[in-house]
């Protein structure tokens, strides 16, 4: 499985992102679809990258307290995950969960690890 930072940016730019969502559907929610662009998008699922210490203990008190909280950001991580899971699921994963209509998606990403086919 895939890593990320598990620090204060990811938690800003979900918790960020499924309000947005939410403010959407509350205004263009009539239309047909939604498109998303993600030019650096992470793997559906990843686990905390490992020595990221100052920030991750952030991050692992928000997760360790999901299901208490009614936010639009911790509803579908709850759902998407087991209780005191690892797993972190990404921007489009958060997204597919929260917008139930019809959802087009171009996501974008180049690790240089991985040869290009």
């Amino acid at each position: 499985m895939l890593t990320f930072k598990a620090n204060r940016g990811n938690l800003l730019q979900h918790c960020v992102l499924c309000n947005i969502i939410d403010l959407l559907k509350e205004s263009y929610y009539k239309r047909d679809s939604f498109f998303y662009v993600d030019a650096t998008a992470m793997a559906p699922f990843s686990v905390p990258e490992q020595g990221n210490q100052p920030t991750c203990s952030h991050f692992e008190a928000v997760r360790n307290r999901l299901g208490v909280g009614e936010s639009s950001y911790e509803r579908p991580w709850f759902s998407l995950t087991e209780p005191k899971s690892d797993a972190y699921p990404s921007s489009a994963v958060f997204i597919k969960r929260l917008w139930i209509k019809t959802l087009k998606m171009l996501l974008c990403e180049r690790d240089p690890n991985v040869p290009l086919q």
